[in-house]
């Protein structure tokens, strides 16, 4: 990338965002869903919709672009299908936080930014607790 490149570039309209931060605060973008990627969660995508009067392009953008965004531990292991797991992953549409101590909680965290339009989510006592 240059130095004059853009972190984000909305190819419907050209839109450019300079830093994914301008991008992940941007009201024009929707979050639409999540693609995991159980095997390498950094593979993970963000389905986003880019919405103006004159665009409504979506865009699926991997996780490993916002990765330092996450806050809060990061975790080895991989609780899918577990007893511990709330199975929100599964959905590509659910957007809610998650309170699993798994590896893919980084990127339900990201997705809390994404949604809030925040560049750090905090997990609330009710979310852990969950």
């Amino acid at each position: 990338m240059s130095d004059n490149a853009s972190a984000v570039t909305c190819r419907a309209c050209a839109r450019e965002w300079v830093t994914i931060e301008e991008f992940v605060q941007d009201e024009e973008i929707k979050t639409e869903g999540f693609l995991p990627d159980f095997a390498r969660p950094e593979q993970s995508s963000f389905l986003l919709r880019h919405v103006t009067d004159t665009c409504k392009a979506m865009m699926q953008l991997k996780a490993r672009l916002f990765s330092h965004l996450r806050s809060g531990p990061t975790y080895d292991q991989l609780l899918l299908l577990s007893d511990t797991c709330e199975g929100k992953c599964l959905d590509y549409r659910n957007l809610e936080p998650c309170g699993a101590k798994c590896a893919m909680a980084w990127t339900r965290d990201v997705l809390q930014c994404l949604r809030t339009h925040t560049l750090l989510y905090e997990k609330s006592a009710s979310a852990s607790a969950s």
